[in-house]
């Protein structure tokens, strides 16, 4: 059992490390990329999508972006932002379509032209179909309501301050709809999110373990074999993995093409991928789970130890009994002639015959 726990502890160690620079990489390839903010962008153009057929795919996407990209919530450098709330949504939809028709109620067209200039008419026009005929003034009765429970309930959060207002000062089934959709949209955005960063977070580690060459089965050959360097993995209060033999680090393009075909990381072949495929699949289950398996591992290998001590004291604490022989009670300490052929010998009142009677 403790050679079983220093296998899962040297293994844990290792792959807690690399998993580490997987689990960075993934960091920056999501912050680089912007996912967070493309895919909310996303759920946020199906949302106004299904909100009326007025506003069609590309005039959802320039209305969510535009939304995201507001200096308000927008991230560093003008990236996407990567939250919104349904109170912040629905303000500004009424941003941008009392932005749309101007200020003076005097340039507000009369008939809906089915032919607009700009996404944002668009959502002006669905906004008065579904009870909003005017969003300048809707937007002003929603910060006066919000400035009001600030003053009444200064103790209140701002999003929480601002669903109220909306709720209380824009009651439309325009706002219904949203209420009704936001949640689950941003469900599903989440759901997709999570299968992105896996995505990449799998890739990050099939490429560090190709390029490391990383065969988690011959390393767990080596480690079994190799009790010092199993001891070394166990014990090491720093460990550095890149100077072990379990992880060779090539200085060259070349010195990696000689490795991966000579076999010296492993056997060459299919078994050799195979195993460099697992060893990826174990990465990307992330530094959180190695790091919790590894606490758990040395939390047990000392009552393991503890165990093996006490059976081992009981091993030796125990004396087996002296074996008596035969001859030794059947005949008498000064006898030391052994009976003849026929003769009798009486024994606690009894006789028995030795030999041919």
């Amino acid at each position: 059992m403790p050679k079983t726990i220093d296998l899962l502890l040297g293994i844990a160690t290792v792959m807690l490390l690399l998993s580490l620079v997987v689990t960075a990489v993934t960091h920056y390839v999501v912050s680089l990329c912007n996912l967070r903010g493309r895919h909310l962008r996303a759920g946020l153009a199906s949302l106004l999508e299904r909100l009326d057929p007025r506003i069609g795919s590309r005039d959802a996407v320039s209305l969510a972006t535009a939304m995201l990209q507001d200096p308000l919530i927008c991230e560093t450098g003008g990236k996407m932002a990567s939250f919104l709330h349904r109170a912040q949504f629905t303000r500004f939809c009424l941003s941008l379509a009392a932005e749309a028709v101007g200020n003076s109620p005097a340039e507000t067209p009369q008939d809906d032209p089915r032919n607009y200039a700009q996404p944002a008419e668009a959502l002006y026009w669905t906004l008065r179909a579904h009870g909003i005929a005017d969003p300048r003034a809707t937007l002003d009765r929603i910060s006066l309501h919000a400035l009001e429970l600030e003053h009444a309930q200064p103790d209140l959060p701002e999003l929480a301050r601002l669903e109220m207002a909306v709720v209380s000062a824009a009651a439309a089934p325009f706002v219904a709809k949203i209420n009704a959709c936001f949640d689950q949209t941003m469900d599903r955005v989440s759901a997709r999110f999570t299968t992105a960063v896996r995505a990449v977070t799998l890739a990050a580690a099939l490429g560090l373990a190709s390029f490391l060459q990383l065969d988690c089965l011959a390393m767990l050959n080596h480690l079994a074999m190799d009790e010092g360097l199993r001891s070394q993995l166990v014990k090491a209060a720093s460990p550095r993995p890149v100077e072990w033999e379990l992880v060779p680090v090539p200085a060259s393009w070349n010195e990696w093409r000689r490795q991966w075909t000579s076999g010296e990381s492993g056997p060459p072949g299919p078994a050799r991928l195979g195993g460099i495929l697992v060893t990826a699949m174990l990465l990307s289950l992330g530094a959180p789970f190695w790091y919790s398996l590894l606490g758990g591992t040395l939390r047990l290998r000392p009552a393991l130890d503890t165990r093996e001590d006490r059976s081992a004291r009981a091993r030796r604490s125990q004396r087996p009994a002296p074996v008596i022989p035969f001859a030794a009670t059947s005949l008498p300490v000064s006898s030391t002639r052994l009976p003849e052929s026929g003769e009798w010998l009486p024994i606690g009142g009894s006789r028995y015959s030795v030999g041919r009677r």
